[in-house]
């Protein structure tokens, strides 16, 4: 995927000075020119490579092994890898939008993952009624990012939450203001220091978790197909 970002800057100066005739006291028409400026500023076009291309696969779930009144938690997919390979060096950061946010929102979501609120979990639906019925969510916790160049690596932080203690991926600023949370990378001793890159890998791991059965709008004796979507999103700042 890619994601570009043009900007276009048109600067007019018009400071030459205007030189009088000392004899008559007028302006010659010919000694004024306008100097024209044009500049373009371009961020680098960075190609998001997510997991090489394949998706996530969570394998079949029997009814029988989830639970009434608890949630059921799936084995964690571990060392999935997003690529940031840009032309040139660029400040990488980005937002993670859910498709299913509305779904998870208006779903059941407290009933997993210890009870913690929507804005670092990601929806699982029913593939054939997405918009009404959640059967479950994801967590995404980043275990690396490092530059390929030079092998630095970087600790990750929100634009509006500072560092993250935690090392989660966001769907929202927080549980309350639902608009995407942007993320950037910077110095592991948790500084502001940024710096740009050419090449990044970044490295998290991903817990899928299932609503206690009790919780979920779907009948169940039946083959139910789930689905989750997070986009990743360059962001210039």
């Amino acid at each position: 995927m890619k994601q570009a970002f043009l900007l276009s800057v048109l600067a007019l100066a018009m400071g030459t000075s205007t030189f009088a005739n000392a004899a008559s006291q007028q302006t010659g028409s010919d000694e004024n020119e306008k100097l024209k400026v044009n500049i373009n500023i371009r961020a680098p076009v960075c190609n998001l490579i997510l997991n090489s291309g394949a998706n996530v696969e969570l394998g079949i779930i029997n009814p029988s092994q989830l639970s009434k009144d608890h949630a059921f938690k799936l084995p964690a997919q571990k060392k999935l890898s997003l690529n940031v390979d840009c032309e040139a060096k660029a400040f990488v950061s980005m937002s993670l939008v859910d498709t299913y946010a509305n779904t998870l929102l208006n779903g059941e979501h407290r009933m997993m993952h210890g009870g913690v609120g929507p804005s670092t979990q990601f929806g699982l639906v029913d593939a054939n009624n997405k918009d009404n019925v959640l059967i479950g969510s994801y967590r995404m916790l980043m275990t690396d990012v490092r530059d390929t160049d030079n092998d630095r690596h970087f600790n990750l932080k929100s634009v509006n939450n500072g560092f993250r203690r935690d090392q989660l991926f966001q769907s929202s600023i927080n549980d309350d203001n639902r608009a995407p949370d942007t993320i950037f990378f910077s110095d592991k001793d948790k500084s502001e220091t940024l710096h740009p890159s050419k090449n990044l890998v970044i490295e998290f791991d991903l817990y899928p978790e299932i609503l206690p059965t009790g919780k979920i709008n779907a009948e169940l004796n039946t083959v139910v197909d789930v689905v989750g979507e997070t986009t990743f999103k360059m962001v210039y700042l």
